[in-house]
């Protein structure tokens, strides 16, 4: 009997590596996938306003989108009886909200709007895939306003207002802010943040116009203010936070919200005084911009805040995290021979005209911890729309033209036009690991100008690029075509990615017919590696490429462990030379 028992695992071993080897054996790091999705419109512009994902891996990604078309079998577009064209939405710009595998697959879109633009203000996804979106919905009476999943909302109803959406995107509730109770006007609402406390609570930054009435059971006063509900969208509490009033605060404020319940503002700052109730903040900076951040407690008082002092220096995005806050930022470059931010201070390249920054702050002090730039060839000029971060990376992305790197070396990306007479920019990302080294840097070439990766999140040593392109996106072999003048894209990557990966990573051979994979992974004290090694040693490289620990293999045996039990946590590469092949395995030890 426990021969039969071996006998039998033995067989499973070999069919598991029968399915699994075609699929191991040629996949590589880098870039895995890309898809696009969009109108027929153009304009506006399609936009992503957020990028989640749960779990299991799945992404979730909102944003904005234009007319799609319901087209006949052969492609033409199908009208109604008065020539309109038919759509699959209701038109201008609609709130979409889509579902991804981890592998690209498309699981479904949902769309709240109306004929007229609509606008999502924030949207978050928590880990078991239930999606909450705030945003503002229209009238038009040629196309009346839809929430999700096609329910049809009331004109009394349309307002600023808040949606919850499950993991299949079933509509679980929608429920709008509420009215002006004095003058019975409806609720318009800027620069609302959402996010879900360490209480399960969600907590929505306001930034209120006028006197208002939300939810029927509170009025909020001009100026910024936190709301919390439950996940059911019951009302529990708002809370006055301490500016002045609407008029005053900082433009193109974003928000973030920590572990702990503070309360993070970050943007640009165009006065020369913020007023925040008894405290006061004087702008020392030269001209039109400068970048800000304010950190304000769970009791709504206000602790501290820094400010850029350069000419231009813009906050674009942010995220806080642990202990730190990271930003990215837009800095003028030319004729500025140094900027600074507190007391780091860097040398710019004069002959670029824009540079994008990584900052990092403390989120207890607001001191400056660090910052990575790009530099670039003449002219050159670059834009950060986003920033993220894990436990063990953190990234900036945006758009470029001409040459630029964030390497520190000059083996720049190129932004290259692919028809001739035009010159046009493309969408970069850039990956560091938390103690600021730097990994690695790609691009995504477009036809036009129109572009930008809006959006970036993890998910362990994977990473997610969103954004949008116009008329054609290009990467690595695969072309997308937009359906309107631009389209929303979605790409994903795994580590090693791009071209600042050191050579011990980079794939110089062709793979290995005969693959290998491990298993448990991640693991903890050990691994076993499945499949015949093309070689007797192995080597457990770092995400720099450095050599951490070398095995011994046998290349007869089909599984052998691979001990973990002295190796840091962390992600590494077990890489198996042959003669003219290689083996490379990402393993993540826990």
């Amino acid at each position: 009997m426990k021969n039969l028992k071996k006998y039998i695992t033995r067989i499973n071993l070999q069919l598991l590596l029968i399915f699994l080897l075609p699929t191991i054996a040629t996949a590589q790091g880098g870039w895995q996938w890309a898809t696009n999705y969009g109108g027929d419109r153009n304009p506006p512009y399609e936009t992503v306003k957020s990028l989640q994902t749960d779990q299991w891996g799945n992404i979730y990604i909102a944003g904005t989108i234009t007319d799609i078309y319901q087209r006949d079998s052969a492609g033409n577009v199908l009208y109604d009886s008065n020539f309109f064209p038919l759509l699959h939405n209701y038109g201008k710009e609609d709130i979409w909200v889509a579902k991804y595998s981890p592998t690209g697959k498309s699981l479904w879109h949902e769309y709240a709007g109306s004929g007229n633009p609509d606008v999502i203000y924030a949207s978050i996804t928590d880990k078991i895939g239930n999606t909450f979106i705030a945003g503002r919905l229209s009238y038009n009476s040629f196309r009346l306003p839809h929430t999700f999943n096609k329910k049809r909302i009331s004109n009394d109803s349309l307002t600023t207002f808040i949606a919850k959406l499950d993991s299949s995107g079933k509509l679980l509730w929608h429920k709008p802010f509420g009215f002006d109770s004095i003058n019975n006007i409806r609720l318009t609402m800027a620069n609302i943040g959402v996010s879900i406390n360490k209480y399960n609570q969600l907590v929505f930054f306001i930034n209120s116009d006028s006197r208002k009435l939300i939810f029927n059971v509170d009025t909020i006063d001009e100026g910024w203010h936190a709301v919390k509900l439950d996940l059911n969208g019951s009302f529990i509490q708002s809370k006055r936070l301490p500016f002045k009033d609407y008029q005053n605060s900082p433009s193109n404020l974003k928000t973030n919200i920590d572990a702990n319940g503070n309360y993070y503002f970050h943007g640009s700052f165009q006065r020369d005084t913020l007023f925040l109730l008894n405290d006061t903040i004087v702008r020392d900076g030269q001209n039109v911009a400068n970048g800000i951040v304010l950190a304000i407690d769970s009791n709504a008082h206000y602790k501290w805040s820094f400010v850029s002092n350069n000419s231009y220096d813009p906050i674009t995005s942010g995220k806080v995290l642990g202990d730190t806050i990271f930003t990215s930022i837009n800095v003028t470059s030319f004729q500025v021979d140094t900027v600074s931010f507190g007391s780091h201070k860097y040398k710019t390249n004069t002959k670029t005209t824009q540079e994008s920054v990584l900052l990092m702050l403390n989120s207890n002090n607001g001191n400056v911890i660090g910052l990575k730039h790009n530099s670039g060839t003449q002219s050159q000029y670059s834009v950060s729309y986003s920033v993220a971060a894990n436990k063990d990376f953190m990234a900036i992305g945006g758009k470029f033209d001409k040459k630029m790197t964030f390497s520190g070396t000059t083996n720049y990306m190129e932004s290259v036009s692919k028809s001739s007479g035009f010159t046009n920019s493309d969408n970069y990302f850039a990956l560091f690991d938390r103690q600021g080294n730097f990994i690695c840097e790609d691009f995504l070439y477009t036809f036009g100008s129109v572009d930008g990766i809006q959006q970036i999140t993890f998910v362990d040593s994977t990473i997610y690029v969103a954004g949008f392109f116009s008329d054609t996106l290009y990467v690595n072999g695969d072309t997308l075509i937009a359906a309107g003048g631009n389209d929303i894209f979605l790409a994903r990557y795994d580590l090693p990615c791009g071209k600042g990966i050191p050579v011990g990573i980079k794939n110089k051979y062709i793979p290995a017919e005969n693959g290998v994979l491990v298993y448990p992974n991640p693991a903890a004290e050990f691994t076993n590696l499945i499949g015949k090694p093309i070689s007797n040693t192995a080597q457990l490289l770092d995400i720099k490429g450095r050599v951490v620990k070398s095995f011994s293999l046998d290349v007869n045996l089909i599984q052998q462990q691979i001990p973990l039990d002295e190796i840091e946590p962390g992600i590494y590469f077990l890489t198996i030379v042959g003669n003219k092949e290689k083996q490379v395995l990402k393993i993540v030890k826990k």
